[in-house]
């Protein structure tokens, strides 16, 4: 017997060095992926998933690093440029595609068919694929939507959301409340800060366009675009029912100083947040003539994680592992998209309850498919020059040369950073 033992010792340290076998180490090394984010909420749904996941992986751990939004796109461009990734994953963001692409590891086909992609993601097609290939998960989309102050609302007695822009003007004026000398004590309209992204919509509702056809420039000086700002001029300086030195839209709708504001889906965190006191409803935007075609809105189509090209082999399979294993829980899907005040990407959920019955997401789902992606939308050929343009006509500039000038300061943007990625006349309205 104990000469059966010796030859039994003798064979297993001889498997042992050829590699046969071998024994787990109790301290065996993990491999860590470090998962980079700017945005808190979002980044406390995504520790909660990674946790889930190392219990399930023992093998893996993340590290998870909170990075201000300025200091995450210079460290993640000059990380990825380098050759050393920040974050072996990462938070994306669309509107920085041109200055990535070369950067990102494409999505493997094996992990993410793209004909199943397709048949699963609204739009997947126009907003994601590049040369055959995808770059960054498909998360949500997000658009603007006019909000209510729900006490002066039910006080008023209108009842009826304004489905025209004329029935905005009617709301509006009967909502501004002004002092004894005159001036404007609650704002009817409150949308200072953001009348030029209130323009960009009520454009897109004439039938214009953010680019010119070969998206070389902007073409907002149109009988569309001179028709929406017009009106836009008419509710603050004719109708008074917001004034050029009135509060910023955000302050205004918080402190209770305006009835009714402008605003994108992500104002109901910030609502939450920092006035949770405030009762606020939702309803979808106006239009000329009270139908969403041919189109109601723009929309940002916001995607997820992308994964460096530089990150080691084995940490992008493991990640995109991840990825995959994270998004395809439908109530992670979910609650992501409801943090932040999105109609998830994947169509199967839209009919979810608990995104019909959310007092924000529920009225966005109605209007998301009457909304335009433009592709990519950079602040210096975007929000910049029609925030100047706004600010141009506070300062009473009229309003068709301001929109002039706004046209010129994009184009001249544009020549000097040319947008390689414009897919907005993809587009095609529901009702056609």
């Amino acid at each position: 017997m104990k000469g059966k033992v010796v030859i039994l010792a003798a064979l297993f340290v001889v498997a042992l060095l050829l590699g046969w076998i071998t024994i787990p180490m109790a301290n065996a090394e993990k491999m860590t992926l470090r998962l980079i984010d700017w945005h808190e909420p979002r980044m406390i749904l995504y520790e909660k998933k990674t946790k889930e996941y190392e219990q399930v992986n023992p093998d893996i751990k993340f590290e998870t690093t909170l990075i201000p939004w300025g200091e995450f796109w210079q460290k993640a461009l000059a990380g990825a440029a380098a050759g050393k990734p920040v974050g072996d994953v990462m938070q994306f963001h669309n509107a920085s595609t041109s200055i990535f692409m070369g950067l990102l590891e494409p999505y493997p086909e094996d992990l993410f068919p793209l004909d199943k992609m397709r048949e699963e993601f609204f739009t997947f097609d126009q907003a994601y694929v590049f040369d055959g290939e995808f770059y960054y998960y498909p998360g949500g989309v997000m658009s603007s939507l006019l909000f209510y102050n729900k006490k002066m609302w039910d006080e008023s007695g209108i009842g009826e959301f304004p489905k025209t822009w004329e029935d905005l003007r009617a709301v509006a004026k009967k909502l501004t409340k002004y002092s004894e000398i005159g001036e404007i004590d609650i704002a009817g309209l409150a949308f200072n800060g953001y009348g030029g992204l209130l323009w960009d919509d009520f454009n897109y509702q004439m039938g214009g366009w953010h680019y010119n056809e070969d998206g070389t420039g902007v073409e907002w000086d149109t009988e569309g675009g001179r028709k929406a700002i017009t009106f836009i001029w008419e509710l603050m300086f004719k109708d008074k029912v917001n004034s050029p030195g009135f509060l910023d839209w955000m302050e205004a709708f918080g402190t209770e100083k305006s009835a009714m504001v402008y605003g994108w889906t992500w104002f109901r965190g910030w609502m939450d947040v920092t006035y949770p006191d405030v009762e606020y409803i939702v309803s979808v935007l106006p239009t000329p003539d009270g139908d969403m075609c041919p189109a109601a809105a723009r929309n940002n189509y916001e995607c997820e994680l992308a994964i460096p090209k530089a990150t080691p082999e084995d940490k992008k399979k493991e990640g995109f592992k991840f990825i995959k294993w994270a998004f395809e829980d439908d109530q992670f899907f979910i609650d992501m998209n409801l943090a932040l005040a999105r109609v998830p990407g994947r169509l199967s959920l839209w009919d979810d309850p608990q995104i019909t019955g959310d007092k924000v997401v529920g009225v966005l789902a109605k209007q998301v498919p009457y909304t335009i992606f433009p592709g990519e939308w950079p602040d210096r050929a975007g929000s910049d020059p029609l925030t100047r343009m706004e600010d141009a006509i506070r300062n009473e500039m009229d309003p068709l040369e301001a929109l002039k000038m706004a046209e010129e300061d994009a184009n001249m943007a544009l020549a000097d950073k040319p947008v390689d990625w414009v897919v907005e006349r993809q587009y095609s309205p529901p009702c056609e």
